[in-house]
């Protein structure tokens, strides 16, 4: 198995303006690409990357970078198969040579992240090509485009980064794999992550749900409290029917009861004899309204499907 680094690592040579390689899934591009923060690129940085990869550089930005520019999509109908957001190319309006050299890159670059640029500080087309970040980032589409927007937010840095995939030193007509990925980050002393290390620890340490609404409701099992949560990444809401007080760990010292339901319309509300997901709720009410301090959760389907 290939050694990895931690995501804390990858967040700290972000912020610290170093490069790093993410790796996404081996049923997607099964691909690693050399990430930096584009608020912090150089020559330097440029021109490495521009040894090691494609060549194809690109800036991924936060949707809001992206109105506020202007940077519309570069075709109206998006045919790539894992749905990457190219918007229309750019160069930096002044300041530059020909666009194409590694300073000129990165002064573009740095420009897409300036939060004091604008539309007309760019001219179209151009030789950097920024991409549009679905909102949510990885949690909604595990993509490199995400990926780097999101490292870059964790650093504290403006959502906006570089990126291109590495090519093999093996063989130049390939994309390098993960265990020659390995090697080359060591080489370079570089931080090795993978987007789904990534997902997992926005999924740990972020808040993804916001309570919106609360009601008394009373039942054949007693009264209980109906909290609203809107999940923020995804378009679906959760209920909460709670029975009792419960501030922080229970008073006692007690584990709480929880139970989990999986939202089913026909037979929670309807009754439909098709599933048991009627009679399940109804026994997990019951057994809460004994217990006198618990939750019985209603989890909702994702009404919106995040892209691939």
């Amino acid at each position: 198995m290939t050694r990895l680094d931690s995501v804390e690592r990858a967040v700290a040579d972000i912020a610290a303006g170093k490069a790093i390689i993410v790796i996404d899934d081996e049923d997607r591009e099964n691909e690693g690409d050399l990430i930096f923060a584009a608020e912090k690129a150089t020559p330097e940085l440029v021109a490495f990357m521009v040894r090691y990869t494609s060549g194809y550089l690109c800036v991924p930005l936060d949707g809001s970078i992206c109105d506020r520019l202007g940077l519309l999509p570069m075709f109206a109908v998006n045919q790539d198969k894992h749905g990457t957001a190219y918007t229309v190319t750019v160069d930096a309006r002044q300041g530059i040579g020909t666009g194409i050299s590694a300073s000129d890159r990165a002064t573009t670059m740095r420009l897409l992240a300036d939060p004091a640029s604008n539309a007309d500080d760019f001219t179209r087309p151009g030789h950097v090509v920024p991409l549009r970040a679905k909102d949510g980032g990885v949690l909604r589409r595990p993509g490199h485009t995400e990926a780097a927007v999101d490292l870059a937010r964790l650093a504290g840095l403006q959502p906006a980064g570089a990126i291109c995939e590495i090519v093999s030193q093996k063989d130049e007509g390939a994309m390098a794999q993960t265990d020659e990925l390995r090697v080359f980050a060591d080489e370079h002393g570089l931080a090795l992550i993978t987007i789904a290390d990534l997902i997992e620890w926005r999924r740990k340490h972020e808040k993804h749900v916001e309570r919106i609404a609360e009601a008394r409701i009373p039942t054949r099992h007693g009264e209980f409290r109906a909290i609203g949560y809107s999940s923020i990444y995804e378009d679906v809401e959760h209920v909460a029917l709670v029975r009792g007080e419960i501030a922080g760990p229970n008073a006692d010292g007690d584990d709480v009861l929880v139970r989990v339901h999986s939202e089913c319309l026909t037979g929670d509300v309807f009754g439909s004899r098709r599933c048991d997901c009627g009679p399940q709720l109804d026994a997990a009410m019951a057994m809460v309204a004994r217990e006198g301090v618990a939750w019985c959760c209603t989890c909702a389907a994702t009404r919106a499907a995040a892209s691939a």
